[in-house]
């Protein structure tokens, strides 16, 4: 009797297993249809809109274009993503959300000319000239103005906030771009800090995260070097307000 209870409960359990997944992949096909016809109904462009987890970029421009696509920050530049186009003449781009970021920053390519999204009003421009288009994930984070460098008693604290249990390090250039010298320290969960004095004047640096290059997102200032590696980039003593 005891058998025959422990056994039905785990044909039940199967069972519910069977049906979650079933109601799940339901969804996605759902979401997908909605998504699929929302590109193909498409008359124009627009801004970003989320989908999901994934975004939906769209081009249209004044004058017919053969080719589109776009490169995105958090992924070093170093991936093109080709755009696809809809019976109306509508470029369209479903990305996937990242997991790691708070923001995304980007930059399309219409024909081989690089320029900004200008459906979408967020953008950034860098010391050097490029604009990047920015869509906020965190549409709190829109509203903070909380510096990731702050002056104080003549050091510079940098700061960083991602996930718990990171490795994370300062590179910059009042180091010799040694990514061992500046680890910094989790003094929260997910928030990292070092603090540091600096000569005066402008540097560049980066945060190293498990091993991978980020730019400091908080900070909109940016620079680019001969070979095209980009870098943050802050002043000091800060200029006045």
């Amino acid at each position: 009797m005891k058998c025959s209870f422990f056994k039905k409960k785990k044909i039940l359990y199967f069972i519910s297993i069977i049906l979650f997944f079933f109601f799940f992949f339901q969804v996605s096909a759902y979401e997908s249809l909605l998504l699929h016809l929302k590109v193909m109904d498409m008359l124009d462009s627009s801004a970003p809109q989320f989908f999901g987890q994934s975004v939906l970029l769209t081009y249209k421009g004044e004058k017919p274009a053969r080719y589109v696509a776009a490169r995105f920050m958090h992924e070093d530049f170093s991936r093109l993503h080709v755009y696809e186009k809809n019976q109306h003449g509508v470029f369209f781009l479903v990305y996937p959300l990242p997991g790691d970021v708070n923001e995304i920053r980007y930059r399309i390519s219409v024909d081989g000319l690089w320029k900004r999204d200008s459906k979408n009003k967020d953008y950034i421009s860098s010391e050097t000239g490029p604009i990047f288009s920015v869509i906020y994930l965190d549409p709190e984070r829109k509203k903070e103005t909380v510096p990731s460098t702050d002056v104080m008693d003549n050091e510079i604290r940098f700061s960083f906030s991602s996930y718990s249990g990171r490795s994370v390090s300062l590179v910059g250039d009042f180091n010799n771009w040694d990514p061992f010298m500046h680890p910094m320290l989790e003094t929260r969960p997910g928030h990292y800090e070092i603090s540091l004095r600096v000569s005066p004047g402008r540097h560049m640096y980066y945060f190293l995260v498990d091993g991978e290059k980020k730019l400091d997102p908080a900070v909109s200032d940016m620079v680019f070097d001969k070979e095209g590696n980009y870098f943050s980039l802050i002043r000091y003593p800060p200029p006045p307000e």
